[in-house]
């Protein structure tokens, strides 16, 4: 995991695939279009305020597959 995270490696991965990084010293290797792009680009102020889903456990997550399938109606 290590080489993948050095700069240059990580700065090719996001050039390839386009999406948001995290890692500032790759900056100098990252296009311009991705580090310019400020929905791409980690805002340290706003992080605090991210919301991540929490696994329910199997229940949990039978459950929300299944009012998925109903908003879907299959």
């Amino acid at each position: 995991m290590n080489h993948h995270l050095t700069p240059q490696v990580y700065a090719d991965f996001i050039n390839t695939t386009g999406s948001a990084y995290l890692l500032p010293s790759a900056e100098p290797f990252i296009k311009d279009s991705i580090k310019n792009n400020t929905s791409l680009r980690l805002d340290v102020g706003k992080a605090s305020s991210v919301q991540f889903a929490v696994y329910n456990g199997p229940d949990g997550a039978r459950r929300r597959a299944d009012a998925f399938q109903r908003v879907i109606g299959v």
